[in-house]
């Protein structure tokens, strides 16, 4: 399959995800191909808005909201001491640590929201541990997109 044709495959699956969503109330759930997919397609419609100056008070609630629906898959983290020295009072490891008992012993999702909200507690850990730094750079590429969208869009009264 060609760039072009395989493009134009996502766009249709995100396209049909968004009508299944506002014309079906019975299933209101995605498959994780459907949900990225589906935020491919709002997160640049509205970010285009934006730079047009057509604002939409409700940009930054469908951004937020999609987010919600958008699943990544984590394996289950390591101790945060199997990767050297902590400090148990640093915000940073009490986040790592909440992430570890949220996700348990098996692969867990997790949403671009929560993603975004792990990424912010631990983006300015000062610290050496190896496991914190890792997980933040992963958790940044991860919500990347999404952070500078909610960045770009002010909430509107």
């Amino acid at each position: 399959m060609n760039k072009n044709a395989a493009l134009t495959n996502d766009w249709i699956i995100g396209q049909v995800a968004l009508d299944r969503l506002a014309s079906d109330r019975s299933d209101p759930y995605l498959s994780p191909d459907e949900a990225h997919q589906a935020m491919n397609l709002v997160l640049p419609a509205l970010l285009y808005w934006e730079t047009t100056g057509r604002h939409w008070k409700w940009s930054r609630t469908v951004l937020i909201a999609m987010a919600d629906i958008v699943p990544y898959l984590f394996n289950p983290l390591a101790p945060v001491n199997t990767w050297g020295e902590v400090d148990n009072r640093d915000y940073a490891v009490a986040g790592y640590e909440q992430m570890r008992a949220e996700m348990g012993n098996t692969p867990r999702w997790f949403s671009l929201n929560k993603v975004y909200v792990y990424w912010f507690e631990l983006k300015n850990y000062q610290g050496k541990n190896k496991g914190i730094h890792e997980l933040e750079k992963r958790l940044n590429a991860l919500c990347q997109p999404y952070r500078l969208a909610l960045k770009r869009i002010k909430p509107r009264p």
